[in-house]
């Protein structure tokens, strides 16, 4: 008779609910949103555009142009006037002109020419 007394018991300790643990402490939480922003890396953008005949490759930071390519270099056919290309990731997406033209393209070769070329006189200027 002890048996089924232990083993109800047993069972009856097992339906409880865990315990919530220990309260958190100041180490324990999040930094705040705003903290957060101040930490994060400044956005770079590289950008082709069409400008006329030729495309010219701008470097962004936080949405402010920081450098211009000083060569101007030719353009895909497909890009209409005022239209750009911008890299994302291994990628670019057309912007700039109607909505069904943004859509994502092949990278031009001179635009991550453009981009190493830059970074290099930049890194050489330091």
């Amino acid at each position: 008779m002890r048996l089924p007394a232990l083993a109800l018991s047993l069972a009856l300790a097992a339906c409880e609910e865990p315990s919530a643990g220990p309260p958190p402490t100041d180490e324990d939480l999040e930094p705040s949103p705003e903290a957060l922003g101040s930490v994060r890396a400044a956005t770079e953008t590289w950008v082709m555009t069409r400008t006329g005949e030729r495309c010219e490759v701008t470097r962004s930071v936080n949405g402010q142009v920081v450098d211009t390519m000083p060569t101007r270099y030719a353009c895909p056919k497909d890009l209409l006037e005022g239209e750009w290309i911008r890299i994302t990731g291994k990628t670019c997406i057309r912007e700039g002109g109607p909505a069904e033209r943004k859509v994502p393209v092949v990278c031009p070769d001179y635009l991550w020419y453009a981009k190493r070329e830059l970074s290099r006189m930049r890194e050489s200027q330091r």
